[in-house]
């Protein structure tokens, strides 16, 4: 799928559910949560961070700092990395905290 595609996909979410992003004051809690929603609603796991911005843009959201704490995440997001490109993907560990946010 296409970050195009992805961003396009984020339109769809009701408007309380891009409120509540938009509310959120941690980057990594944000970031979590796009790959929460990515997966769980759009069957989406791995999204790259050009990705994340991306989707975050389209829906209205300024954010620089995923980044840098998906790189402190430790086991918070599994990362593989293909063709040098890394994606995320939301661990298991974190899918019933971040569920508890919608």
């Amino acid at each position: 799928m296409s970050t195009d595609n992805i961003s396009l996909k984020f339109d769809q979410l009701e408007s309380h559910i891009k409120e509540k992003l938009s509310s959120l004051d941690s980057p990594l809690t944000l970031g979590l949560c796009i790959l929460f929603l990515s997966k769980n609603t759009f069957d989406v796991e791995y999204l790259s961070l050009d990705e994340i911005t991306n989707v975050l843009t389209h829906i209205g959201i300024s954010e620089n700092n995923i980044g840098r704490a998906f790189s402190r995440a430790g086991k918070q997001v599994i990362r593989v990395s293909k063709d040098g490109v890394t994606k995320y993907k939301i661990a298991i560990i974190c899918e019933k905290e971040i569920r508890c946010l919608f």
